[in-house]
């Protein structure tokens, strides 16, 4: 009987013990996430300057004239799928899904590597000059450099979404646990749109702006900061007719004013600011043209961003058509100088393209 009540006992210790070191191993953090300085020449560099990747063309959209093909699209650089130094990682389980953001920064660019878990800095050329690496138990969710060139790294760990700040060199500063009540975003597993306005951590779910402290609280704001007007957001709402309205929004949730896009869309996409205190609206529209090799009407889905002063005077507008041998054309991001840069897949390579605005 003795016996039998010493071996419960030493079963009990021995599995609190086990659920003890699980705990502490499942939050401790500074074990897996390493940081690398090891550059890396790009072997596919490219100097071609312009591309078919954007197609603009002269169409009309419920009566907006849409500029032409300028020749101001850029293929910057390509890299190679894979999960080597240099190349950057695809998951093929619901069809193929690529990096989860494209970012420029100071000195060139900032790729989210989803499925190698890391994150990599590049320079113009497309030269790897930086990697943080995370455990494989992370999904990286969000990452932003602010002006001193430190980066937040937003990442899901154990049904947990932490914060990681790193210095302009690579070492990480402090990992904070997020105060996130909001299931909408608590149980998002997409990329958040991640952004420094004003030295100020954002994250948008499509839908909610929320601003992160750098002890993990969060709060919810109006909308996407001005980037030079503190206080000011831009938000976006459906309106009369299915006609979208832009609102800038105060502290306190009021409209100080508001437009009417200029077009009547399918959907709308995101919504950027730059330091220039321009508004960039990003919808998506299905535009059919007439295709002179088969001469048929082809319907293809387009982005379109209009572009406004900080009053909501209307500047222009882009209409972007995807090439249909894209396999991954996922990622777009609209720069603080009001530039659009795109990541897309083909054949076997990714490609970053550039499109000033």
């Amino acid at each position: 009987m003795l016996n039998n009540k010493m071996s419960a006992r030493l079963f009990i210790c021995g599995a609190f013990f086990l659920w003890l070191a699980f705990y502490f191993f499942e939050d401790s953090d500074s074990y897996a996430i390493k940081s690398s300085d090891e550059e890396i020449t790009n072997p596919f560099k490219t100097h071609v300057d312009t591309t078919n990747k954007f197609l603009l063309a002269s169409n009309d959209v419920d009566g907006i004239s849409l500029p032409p093909d300028m020749g101001r699209q850029q293929l910057k650089f390509m890299l190679k799928a894979g999960t080597g130094l240099g190349e950057l990682g695809i998951s093929t389980t619901n069809g193929k899904i690529g990096p989860g953001l494209i970012k420029r920064i100071r000195n060139g660019y900032m790729i989210a590597d989803t499925f190698n878990n890391r994150i990599i800095k590049l320079n113009d050329e497309g030269d790897i000059k930086q990697t943080l690496s995370f455990p494989k138990s992370s999904l990286i969710q969000g990452a932003a450099e602010n002006s001193k060139g430190e980066v937040g790294v937003i990442r899901r760990e154990y049904r947990k979404l932490k914060m990681d700040l790193f210095d302009e060199s690579g070492n990480i500063i402090h990992t904070q646990p997020l105060n996130i009540k909001d299931e909408e975003i608590l149980y998002n597993v997409g990329t958040f749109r991640t952004f420094y306005s004003n030295d100020e951590l954002y994250i948008n779910n499509g839908d909610k702006t929320l601003r992160v402290s750098e002890n993990g609280e969060t709060k919810e704001v109006p909308g996407i900061p001005m980037e030079n007007s503190p206080g000011l957001y831009v938000a976006t709402r459906m309106g009369p007719n299915e006609r979208y309205i832009v609102d800038i929004k105060d502290d306190s949730y009021k409209a100080v004013k508001s437009f009417y896009a200029q077009g009547k869309y399918d959907s709308l996409k995101s919504v950027y600011t730059d330091k220039k205190n321009q508004i960039h609206v990003e919808f998506e529209q299905v535009i059919e043209s007439f295709s002179l090799e088969t001469q048929e009407n082809v319907a293809t889905k387009s982005t379109i961003i209009e572009t406004y002063d900080q009053n909501g005077k209307f500047l222009q507008d882009n209409i972007i058509e995807s090439n249909v041998d894209v396999e991954i054309d996922q990622n777009v991001d609209i720069d603080e100088e009001g530039n659009l840069n795109n990541l897309v897949f083909q054949g076997d390579s990714f490609k970053v393209y550039e499109l000033i605005i």
